[in-house]
């Protein structure tokens, strides 16, 4: 999971008011965030596909949404009133689709001057993928969390040489890429050298990134305990079974965390007139919402969180391949009256307040460079 990236250069339609008191339309949809696949080459051990490294499923579908899909879903008629597209997701990355590329094809040619970011740990397809990839027009965020002797701690199953290659043949065929850095421990002191390697490599931008998953246990595909991100190992360092029955049976009383009124939501996907498209062909507001509510965290960390949205979609189907963009669509409308109750355990949203109440995925640093200087 390379983490959400809002598209850049938004165009909010509509005014502030008219904003305000609907969710998304279909004709006023502008931005897509696409989740191209739930499959992924790496198992960065804080992702929630695995139990900490560990190959584990806890209920997300293992699925690749193909170019014949995505044109159901979004017929050529649709395309061209769309200003930007997200390629990211929750579980999976772009370079596992073998139909990535094909998929962004579509959308520029029915809607030219669409801006396209992609996220990606990079790590995977050979020198034609990307130098064609370089002459599409579209920003590519290479997530790349240090240097050799550190990436590899948190992206497992990664090559740090490979991704760097990749990234400069890329960049050589013309293209737009960002060095995007998830900040740890275990890296920060290799800030600097990141940025001027980025600079020196001519990445066009560097992102420094905070998102709040930084401590935790590092599984082996064997099961067994490895190391902690973030942390001294425990005196009892924990294996899998014990990941993997924490998760499953967790202390649900305090999953919801305190339980009092939270700030009015500031809703992104109502400001940006977006919309999330899952790999199975669901439709949600948002990623935050998108983790799969009706297979995914059967008693895991998330299962209360994925259980009010799960809540809002009995007797709904919201999956454009079944029934349709426009029906997949008509359960947004419950989202937005969840916004009035005041308790989570009425109702309230908890995933609307943590994102868009009070955000928690953190940019520290946004840095763009010119030929011969930086600037933040």
């Amino acid at each position: 999971m390379g983490g959400c990236c809002p598209s850049p250069e938004i165009r909010y339609p509509g005014t502030e008011s008219e904003r305000k008191y609907s969710m998304v339309k279909i004709e006023d949809i502008r931005d897509i965030h696409l989740e191209p696949t739930t499959l992924c080459n790496a198992r960065c051990p804080l992702c929630q596909r695995n139990a900490n490294g560990y190959p584990h499923n806890f209920g997300y579908p293992e699925t690749i949404l193909t170019l014949e899909q995505v044109q159901k879903i979004f017929p050529p008629e649709f395309v061209p009133q769309l200003t930007s597209l997200t390629v990211c997701g929750n579980y999976g990355d772009f370079v596992v689709n073998p139909d990535s590329i094909e998929i962004i094809k579509y959308f520029q040619q029915h809607s030219p001057k669409i801006s396209v970011c992609v996220s990606t740990n990079g790590s995977a397809r050979n020198d034609d993928f990307w130098r064609e990839l370089g002459t599409m027009n579209i920003e590519m965020l290479f997530c790349l969390d240090g240097l050799e002797d550190t990436h590899h701690l948190y992206r497992l199953d990664t090559d740090w040489n490979r991704i760097i290659h990749n990234a400069q043949t890329y960049i050589a065929a013309g293209g737009h890429a960002t060095w995007k850095m998830i900040k740890f421990k275990h890296n920060e002191h290799q800030v600097d050298d990141c940025r001027r390697m980025a600079h020196k490599l001519k990445f066009r931008k560097f992102e420094l990134t905070d998102h709040s998953r930084s401590i935790g246990p590092v599984l082996g595909r064997d099961g067994k305990f490895a190391y902690m991100i973030g942390a001294d190992a425990p005196e009892h360092p924990p294996t899998a079974r014990h990941v993997i029955h924490w998760m499953v049976y967790p202390n649900v009383k305090n999953s919801l965390g305190e339980n009092k009124e939270k700030d009015s939501v500031d809703c992104y996907s109502n400001k940006a007139s977006s919309i999330y498209v899952a790999a199975n062909g669901e439709i949600y507001p948002c990623c935050f919402l998108g983790f799969y509510p009706r297979t995914f965290s059967n008693g895991t960390w998330s299962h209360l969180s994925n259980l009010q949205i799960h809540e809002l979609l009995v007797d709904r189907n919201n999956n454009a391949l079944e029934v349709g963009l426009q029906s997949a669509l008509e359960w947004f409308d419950g989202i937005e009256q969840r916004w009035a109750v005041e308790k989570y355990d009425q109702g309230r949203l908890r995933l609307c307040d943590e994102h868009c109440g009070k955000n928690k995925y953190i940019s520290l640093e946004k840095v763009q460079f010119s030929q011969n200087s930086v600037t933040s």
